[in-house]
């Protein structure tokens, strides 16, 4: 119960990455950090390889030191929720919900994303983050360890994604609902790599 904590423990121990998070005209360090002094150049380090940013800073003009404009203008859209994911991570936080917080990025590197936080929790013995994916697309659900189905605010399955393809005829159908809705809208280029 959230009334039982002692105030300032939800801050500092749960991290929530938005599908579109708030980015400022700073530099992506900046970003990151908030301006932070406890987030040192290691944490700042391990969110960037964690959230598989750092391929994209090693592209721009002053790395960490760039600066990606009012919202994050010079950033495509899975390029700023890469560097929403690094200002959590960089927190170390012992909870992360993820709000369809991977929506805009491809699809293999979501899967290298949550592999690297699987990684993360496995090396320091159980104690990483956990972590909540609030998604509809499926190659998100598919990477779960644990789903549960909600309609209508309620709770209605639960297993893995697979196992509930198989029990719940009604999962089965939104899940080839949002496959027909995929197939059906054009195929579009985004500005950039995500």
């Amino acid at each position: 119960d959230l009334r039982d904590l002692a105030a300032g423990v939800v801050p500092a121990n749960v991290a929530y990455v938005p599908q579109e998070p708030f980015l400022f005209d700073d530099t992506v360090r900046g970003n990151i950090t908030l301006g932070d002094p406890s987030i040192d150049a290691a944490a700042i380090a391990g969110a960037v390889r964690t959230a598989r940013l750092d391929e994209v800073i090693a592209q721009l003009p002053d790395g960490l030191d760039t600066r990606i404009g009012e919202r994050g203008t010079t950033l495509s859209g899975g390029q700023q929720q890469r560097l929403g994911l690094a200002r959590a991570l960089a927190r170390r936080p012992r909870l992360i919900v993820l709000d369809d917080a991977t929506s805009a990025i491809d699809a293999e590197v979501e899967a290298e994303i949550l592999a690297g936080l699987r990684a993360e929790s496995e090396r320091s013995a159980g104690q990483g983050a956990t972590v909540i994916l609030v998604a509809a697309r499926p190659s998100t659900i598919v990477l779960a360890d644990h789903v549960v189905h909600l309609e209508g605010g309620r709770v209605v399955g639960r297993g893995t994604h697979h196992e509930l393809i198989r029990r719940s005829a009604s999962y089965a159908a939104l899940v080839e609902a949002y496959a027909r809705e995929a197939a059906a809208r054009p195929a579009t280029t985004t500005g950039g790599a995500a």
